[in-house]
């Protein structure tokens, strides 16, 4: 046992093993929920409120997916690798359910101003992969 330190994953070290992905999903949703809101902006030039409204309901079907994403993601440290993964395609299979779900109703709802849905949705999904690459603990 000499004066090494043992080895221990710095994932079991936090009290809370899902405060890092509480934080980077908090992050995700803000930088999301900023980008959204640009949009809206830029709609309104273009297509007055109902663009707004449109930018804004693209930006929160993204939002709401990735939020559920981050709910069916969470794994136990102690979970198995086949384990992990299996949580991890649920999540994303649910998340692009609850996306789809989400545009099709949109879809089928007389006066959603789809050019605004499309370019909130489109944008907020970028700003997601985005954050996701450069994001930094």
């Amino acid at each position: 046992m000499g004066d090494k330190p043992a080895k221990i994953n710095e994932f079991l070290l936090v009290a809370n093993p899902y405060a890092r992905l509480i934080r980077q999903v908090r992050k995700v949703i803000i930088v999301m929920f900023a980008i959204s809101l640009l949009v809206a902006l830029v709609m309104y030039f273009f297509a007055q409120l109902s663009g707004v409204f449109g930018a804004l309901i693209g930006g929160t079907i993204n939002m709401v997916s990735v939020w559920v994403y981050s709910r069916l993601a969470r794994v136990d440290p102690r979970h198995t690798a086949q384990q992990t993964l299996n949580r991890h395609m649920l999540a994303e299979a649910a998340k692009v359910g609850v996306s789809l779900l989400g545009l099709l109703l949109c879809f089928f709802v007389r006066g959603v101003h789809l050019p605004g849905l499309l370019f909130g949705f489109i944008a907020s999904l970028l700003a997601y992969w985005i954050v996701l690459i450069f994001y930094k603990n």
